[in-house]
């Protein structure tokens, strides 16, 4: 099964290669910075800083269902609960609708500018979305307790070494050999391998993902439709079922290349999407996302309660450990 990255890669090859231009160009913050500042919108916004590059519906595909027609996208840091999106000569306020404020508008038409001159790409053609940045979905007293921050289990897994085992967010279970608790405090496992955002190097895309082998009297059967792991495009829809949150569903309004960590002292989480409204809250974390046809095609790892979800690619987050879903 291709990555996400690869599907675009084939499909959307040209809107991409801008995206990966503004990523190299802009992955230093005082480089970042220096937009918004051309741009003269970093108090405007609230703060100077890029969340991810990646592609996004274009303005034609926005009107209609399709997501097959993409622009090259930036999401960018706004310090207010809801998502703006700026495509072609318009603003859509996705989640939830409110009222933008001139200055909000204009900083980001000026933002666009400035990533359309440096690039040399037409500005109509460039998708900028502004939304508050994301945080690990993580609470007290949910469903997995693995040594680090309580979140939800995923998808079911054999892992590299062949033993019977199952998924979370790395940032769940940040500590190999720890051991794995469900809600009711019984032992389930131990992590066996894993790497999360707060690991790696600051600015560095990383999968956020950690397995759990599961100790021989732990009986548990594999979740529907994980046996294949798929893939999701821009502008189709996904439902989470996590430990807080089960059952909602929300249409993809960015496919990234990565998307930014908590704060700039933290790794970024790579390979990732965020939907157009919230399918997770916080103790949601490694919590399964499927696509229409039913298919596992990422786990949440990231979001901002009640505006918007991050998860992140099945197959990227796989391949980290050499494990295969069961």
């Amino acid at each position: 099964m291709p990555t996400l990255l690869e599907l675009l890669e084939e499909e959307s090859a040209e809107e991409l290669s801008v995206a990966h231009a503004w990523s190299e160009q802009l992955a230093d913050p005082e480089l970042g910075l220096s937009v918004f500042l051309a741009a003269e919108a970093a108090l405007i916004l609230g703060a100077a800083r890029f969340l991810g590059f990646g592609v996004a519906p274009a303005a034609a595909a926005f009107e209609r269902e399709a997501g097959r027609q993409v622009a090259p996208s930036a999401v960018v840091q706004l310090n207010a609960p809801v998502i703006v999106r700026l495509a072609g000569r318009r603003e859509i306020v996705a989640s939830p609708a409110r009222r933008v404020d001139s200055d909000t508008r204009d900083a980001l038409f000026r933002i666009r500018a400035e990533l359309a001159n440096r690039v040399g790409w037409d500005e109509e053609r460039i998708v900028v979305i502004a939304c508050p940045p994301g945080a690990p979905q993580v609470a007290p007293g949910d469903a997995a307790h693995c040594g680090g921050q309580p979140g939800s289990f995923g998808a079911r897994i054999v892992t590299s070494a062949g033993q019977r085992g199952i998924l979370t967010a790395g940032h769940v279970a940040p500590k190999r050999a720890a051991g794995a608790f469900d809600s009711g405090a019984n032992l389930l496992g131990v992590v066996a391998d894993t790497v999360n955002y707060a690991s790696v190097p600051p600015g560095t895309a990383t999968p956020d993902i950690a397995t759990i082998e599961l100790a021989a009297h732990v009986r548990d059967d594999p979740a529907p439709g994980a046996k294949s792991p798929g893939t999701v495009r821009t502008w189709q829809s996904v439902t989470a079922y996590g430990a807080k949150t089960s059952g909602k569903t929300s249409q993809i309004s960015t496919a990234l290349v990565s998307f930014a960590g908590p704060n700039q002292n933290v790794g970024d989480f790579g390979l990732s999407a965020m939907t157009m409204r919230p399918i997770s809250a916080p103790g949601d974390s490694g919590a399964c996302v499927y696509n229409n046809a039913g298919d596992l095609v990422g786990h949440i790892v990231s979001g901002y309660p009640g505006v918007y979800s991050v998860m992140q690619d099945i197959t990227y987050q796989l391949e980290e450990f050499g494990a295969t879903l069961r």
